[in-house]
């Protein structure tokens, strides 16, 4: 369970990280959760761009076999430089199962590659 909370927190701090100017401010929220929970201060992080990277690894580390960590990658254009299992680029979608095209409408056509960016992500 505190794993599960641990992932929630730094789900929401990578959130607020991604848009906020002070760093500063998110290292001492880091920190005040550190400091109760048992865990060392953070003192590496003096900006945003680096709690950011912090908490992606430490997400990317505790998440290991699950999607979440593929979403952070693909979200922060690979802030952590994960190395692609093949090729030199990381996928940015799935594909469409073949069963979703043909009864779905609204499947986009033409059906886009693995590589090509979702809008989201552009």
């Amino acid at each position: 369970i505190f794993i599960h909370i641990l992932v929630v927190f730094c789900i929401h701090i990578s959130g607020r990280v991604k848009v906020c100017d002070n760093g500063t401010s998110m290292v001492c929220e880091t920190n005040s959760i550190n400091v109760t929970s048992g865990f060392p201060a953070t003192a590496s992080a003096s900006g945003s761009a680096a709690l950011l990277a912090e908490i992606l690894e430490e997400k990317y580390i505790s998440l290991i076999g699950e999607l979440q960590p593929y979403h952070d990658i693909r979200r922060t254009n690979n802030l952590l430089n994960v190395p692609p299992k093949t090729g030199s680029a990381i996928p940015q979608r799935f594909l469409y199962p073949q069963v979703e095209v043909d009864t779905n409408p609204n499947t986009p056509s033409p059906i886009p590659g693995f590589f090509d960016p979702t809008p989201i992500n552009n």
